[in-house]
């Protein structure tokens, strides 16, 4: 699973790397931020249809199907089971129809014991997770864009820690997975695989990434420098 994740490329990178545009946002208002967390705003990569081009916008983290009542029904959709995605009543149209990127830095993973542990590229480019979005209306004309990351079976690189992953899908199939066009989901189904090894790194870090209200650099960073930082105060990020 991914419950949370950092994302500190300045948009404009962003924007650059997936060859999006910067959709109704001030980039100025986007900051750097290491410990995103479920039912918050973030950045999506997707496909708009009507203008032909792509996009950078903001979802809330936790899918809210069309269909739902209240937004509160279903706010624990953060995640999507990839091998489940096209029979599940939640995932069905989404997979059909609104289809997204989540980009991240990293993604952080709680593993049984307690211990929590961050993973990122080794060449520290953003990943593109597999994602699916969803639009919910109520009657009142409000409107709530949301999203959830898909999963798949942990690689050698994050198996000895959880046994899910976020789908990482590598720059030849970004097209294919964005193109609203394509509504057929077994088209796009064999797209979402288990990232080969080798895609990421890990280090431990500290659990203070527990605390949602912690968003700082020193989250990401391994956990026996965390722990010099807190004894050192004037010691900063770039020392490790």
């Amino acid at each position: 699973m991914c419950g949370r994740y950092s994302l500190h490329t300045r948009i404009e990178a962003l924007a650059k790397h997936f060859k999006a545009e910067i959709e109704d946002i001030d980039p100025s208002a986007i900051q750097p931020r290491y410990n995103i967390a479920p039912t918050q705003g973030v950045l999506v990569v997707r496909e708009d249809a009507d203008k032909a081009r792509r996009v950078l916008d903001i979802f809330t983290w936790g899918l809210i199907p069309h269909w739902s009542k209240t937004p509160l029904q279903q706010s624990g959709f953060i995640n999507a089971r990839s091998e489940t995605i096209t029979s599940k009543a939640a995932f069905k149209d989404p997979v059909r129809y609104r289809r997204c990127l989540i980009p991240a830095d990293g993604y952080f993973e709680w593993r049984a014991k307690g211990d929590v542990w961050y993973f990122f590229s080794p060449n520290h480019q953003p990943l593109a997770f597999a994602g699916i979005w969803d639009d919910w209306l109520h009657e009142s004309g409000s409107q709530i864009l949301s999203t959830a990351i898909l999963t798949i079976t942990a690689n050698g690189d994050c198996n000895p820690i959880h046994q899910r992953m976020p789908v990482i899908l590598p720059p030849q199939h970004w097209d294919a997975w964005l193109d609203p066009h394509i509504q057929d989901p077994s088209a796009v189904t064999p797209l979402l695989n288990s990232a080969p090894d080798g895609t990421l790194l890990r280090h431990q870090v500290s659990s203070t990434v527990g605390n949602v209200r912690v968003d700082s650099p020193e989250l990401i960073i391994p956990n026996s420098n965390f722990e010099k930082m807190a004894r050192s105060p004037q010691q900063t990020l770039f020392d490790w």
